[in-house]
C-alpha cells in the first residue's frame, strides 16, 4: 500500500509541472504578440514565435537525447556537462529549424500574396 503522503507529492508534483507549462506556454506567446504588437507587424509576431518554439524544444529535445545517449552507451563524464553539451547543440539545431522554416513560410507567404494580387 502506498502511504498517502508519496500520493500527495505526486500530485503536486504533476501540478506544478501543468502550471509551468501552462504559464511557459502564455508566456511564449504574449511575449509573441507584444512584439508584432511594437513592430504593428504580425508577421513578425509569427518569426517570433517560431524561434523562441524552436528554441524551446531545441533545448528540451537535446538534453533529452544527451540524456538518452548516457543511459544507453557507456559515455563517461559528468551527467551536467553531458546535459549542457546537449542543451547547447539542441539550441542550435531548434534555432537552425526555426529559422528555416520562417524563410520557408515567408517565402509560401509571398508567393500566395502575388497569386492573390494576380488573380483579385
Amino acid at each position: 500500500m502506498v502511504p498517502l503522503f508519496l500520493i500527495l507529492v505526486l500530485v503536486a508534483v504533476i501540478l506544478s509541472s501543468l502550471a509551468t507549462a501552462i504559464l511557459l506556454g502564455f508566456g511564449i506567446v504574449s511575449c509573441s504578440i507584444l512584439i508584432g504588437w511594437l513592430r504593428r507587424n504580425p508577421a513578425t509576431a509569427f518569426r517570433a514565435l517560431f524561434v523562441q518554439l524552436g528554441a524551446f524544444f531545441g533545448i528540451a529535445g537535446g538534453m533529452v537525447i544527451a540524456f538518452l545517449l548516457r543511459s544507453l552507451t557507456a559515455m563517461d563524464g559528468g551527467l551536467g556537462l553531458q546535459l549542457f553539451v546537449g542543451a547547447a547543440v539542441g539550441l542550435l539545431c531548434g534555432l537552425a529549424l526555426a529559422f528555416a522554416f520562417n524563410l520557408m513560410w515567408t517565402s509560401a507567404l509571398n508567393w500566395a500574396f502575388k497569386r492573390i494580387n494576380r488573380i483579385g
